[in-house]
């Protein structure tokens, strides 16, 4: 579908999708259940197999649509919607120089767009807080920059 139709929409569905992952909310124990003693959701489960040896997993299916995504976006570079969706994972992977330099390309793609500027403003900051920064004052400056571009742009309601 995402082949033959280039719609941001479509895209921002899917990531959706993705990021609100049913499996997800089930790994967190109740109270109750730590209360009592009980072991961990995810240790009840078994790993099953899919027919070609593919582990149906949550990891799994986020690597194969991270995957999918890197090589869309190899084909589309200027696509504004995959373009953050892979900063994102880069976000979600600790891996903030890329992450940076994506949510900046996605910035300069749509330079009014509120979004990217938060987004790569939350980056910079993040950036600066991980052990691999060699210039802190300089990451949090860039970081608040662009948190003061994101204030000073015009927010958009949806539809």
């Amino acid at each position: 579908v995402c082949d033959r139709h280039a719609s941001p929409h479509l895209l921002a569905f899917f990531s959706r999708i993705l990021f609100a992952h049913a499996d997800v909310d089930g790994l967190s124990a109740s109270p109750a259940a730590k209360d009592r003693g009980d072991v961990a959701p995810w240790e009840h489960e078994k790993t099953t197999f899919s027919s070609s040896g593919h582990r149906n997993t949550y990891a799994a299916a986020f690597t194969d649509v991270r995957g999918w995504a890197l090589r869309k976006l190899l084909k589309r570079p200027r696509d504004f919607g995959l373009t953050l969706l892979c900063a994102h994972f880069c976000i979600i992977a600790s891996q903030y120089p890329f992450a940076v330099a994506e949510y900046s390309r996605a910035h300069r793609l749509a330079p009014f767009e509120p979004l990217p500027a938060l987004c790569t403003a939350t980056a910079y900051i993040s950036f600066a807080m991980s052990r691999a920064a060699a210039r802190r004052h300089d990451l949090i400056l860039k970081g608040l920059t662009f948190l003061q571009r994101y204030r000073r742009l015009p927010f958009r309601a949806a539809g």
